[in-house]
């Protein structure tokens, strides 16, 4: 499904998310198509809801890390160690 369009990419995804015994648990998988290049995605995110986590990064931040131009920012995502 397309999440988001424009001129210089397209996103497919899709998400889910539960609340079990006080924790959120959610996924998000996908791929972004940019530049004639296509970034494959999975991930999973697990925290207990009482407590707020400022780790956690959105989704333009670890692609503007890989150079890759993607504006959607209303989901969130474990940090990434990008030098491993």
């Amino acid at each position: 499904m397309i999440t988001e369009q424009t001129d210089s990419h397209t996103l497919r995804s899709k998400t889910e998310w539960t609340r079990v015994e006080g924790n959120d648990i959610g996924w998000w998988v996908g791929y972004l198509e940019s530049k004639g290049n296509i970034y494959f995605f999975a991930t999973r995110i697990t925290k207990q809801r009482s407590i707020l986590n400022p780790a956690f990064v959105s989704p333009s931040q670890v692609f503007r890390r890989l150079k890759v131009e993607f504006p959607v920012s209303a989901l969130y995502l474990r940090p990434l160690d990008l030098n491993t």
